[in-house]
């Protein structure tokens, strides 16, 4: 991209919270190099002072983890493709880390439907909130760890293989991974407001969401999932068996529909690339069972970076 499409970009993702690109033959090589210029103006490096002597080093960006793309650590590659970190938890609200931007791109999508990603901006979920419903949410402190996942390091697609699931909405766990770390360092782990920067984001991690301080773990599940379901514009809590296989809990379909004047649905294309900002929206994976009987018709190529 040209800098002032990138440029663009940045002020787009600054002041909607999410930016639409077309990188038609966009790679792992590419996604780390968009990464990078979106994180400064010039050229994608920031400067650092040692002495008299200037220097540069390249934005920081997440660790390597499952699904790391050879040769590009930074980026991970998601999908039914060799290689790929694949999860079938299906919906799951969460942001991708405090402070942090994420690209994706999209290498192939599923000719035969399924594969999209849903969004929603936390300002609007705060202001669908109703005035008590607020008040309650104001006050809450959540508490993230590895309790009810399989590990400190765990991914999403391990967490789903050691028996983790949500429901169809991505707003409750409703059985944790069977295998998880133990002993629990009860000291691991931080809690932070569920909102926070002047009353503008919402702090969701479904997956390593343990309680709210001061409450229990079912009784916090059920306040936050209160909380998500109205603010994502749901009138009822729905069947918490809605959608899902009643053995293995997985969903059976995309069950996951919500207004669209609430949530926006991403029908991926080949050669979209959607940046965000992890601190304004929240994401939600859908369900892969529409396209887990045609192994390598979806793979994504994903790079979280430190916001500019």
């Amino acid at each position: 991209m040209d800098a002032k499409a990138v440029s663009r970009a940045r002020a787009e993702v600054s002041a909607r919270g999410l930016a639409l690109l077309r990188l038609p033959n966009v790679d792992a090589e590419a996604l780390e190099k968009l990464a990078e210029d979106l994180h400064e103006p010039e050229s994608g490096q920031r400067l650092r002072r040692k002495g008299n002597a200037a220097k540069t080093t390249p934005a920081r960006v997440g660790p390597r983890r499952e699904g790391a793309v050879k040769g590009h650590a930074r980026v991970r590659r998601l999908g039914n493709v060799p290689g790929a970190l694949f999860c079938r938890t299906g919906a799951e609200w969460h942001a991708d880390g405090l402070g942090r931007w994420t690209a994706l791109a999209c290498i192939k999508a599923p000719s035969n439907g399924g594969g999209d990603t849903l969004f929603a901006w936390s300002h609007e979920m705060l202001e669908r909130l109703r005035p008590e419903t607020r008040a309650i949410a104001d006050d809450l402190v959540c508490r993230f760890g590895d309790r009810f996942v399989s590990g400190s390091t765990s991914t999403s697609a391990e967490d789903a293989r050691h028996g983790f699931r949500m429901n169809a909405l991505g707003t409750r766990i409703l059985r944790n991974a069977e295998t998880r770390s133990s002993p629990r360092d009860p000291t691991r782990g931080f809690s932070i407001p569920l909102v926070r920067n002047e009353g503008t984001s919402l702090t969701v991690d479904m997956r390593h969401f343990e309680h709210f301080e001061g409450m229990d773990v079912n009784e916090s599940r059920d306040l936050l999932e209160a909380i998500l379901l109205e603010g994502l514009g749901v009138s009822a809590p729905p069947d918490p068996l809605q959608g899902l296989d009643p053995v293995s809990l997985f969903a059976r379909g995309d069950h996951a529909i919500f207004d669209d004047r609430c949530v926006y649905r991403h029908r991926w294309q080949p050669g979209d690339v959607l940046v965000w900002d992890n601190d304004v929206i929240l994401h939600s994976p859908t369900a892969t069972a529409p396209y887990e009987g045609f192994p390598g018709s979806r793979e994504m190529l994903q790079i979280i970076f430190r916001a500019p």
